[in-house]
């Protein structure tokens, strides 16, 4: 991958998975998701822990319109330059 935000040529109806780092310890991975949610009435529960961060590129006008309260929602921002223009 040269560019996180390169979309592959075809995602057609499925989310789109990349592995980037995969080990006994670590699982990284790039999601591409065009509209997909979660079935009603499921839910995931896995046996690692999850950390998922939406990536926006710069000048993207965005905005949270939900967020919880009980549990609080913790949020994990990293701000920088990731494509070399």
């Amino acid at each position: 991958m040269d560019n996180i935000f390169s979309l592959p040529n075809s995602l057609g109806d499925q989310e789109f998975f990349e592995t980037i780092i995969n080990n006994k310890n670590i699982k990284i991975e790039r999601i591409i998701s065009t509209g997909q949610t979660t079935p009603e009435g499921m839910w995931y529960d896995q046996e690692q822990d999850e950390w998922v961060i939406l990536l926006i590129k710069a000048h993207e006008k965005h905005r949270v319109i939900f967020t919880s309260s009980d549990p609080a929602c913790i949020w994990l921002a990293i701000h920088g330059n990731l494509v070399d223009n």
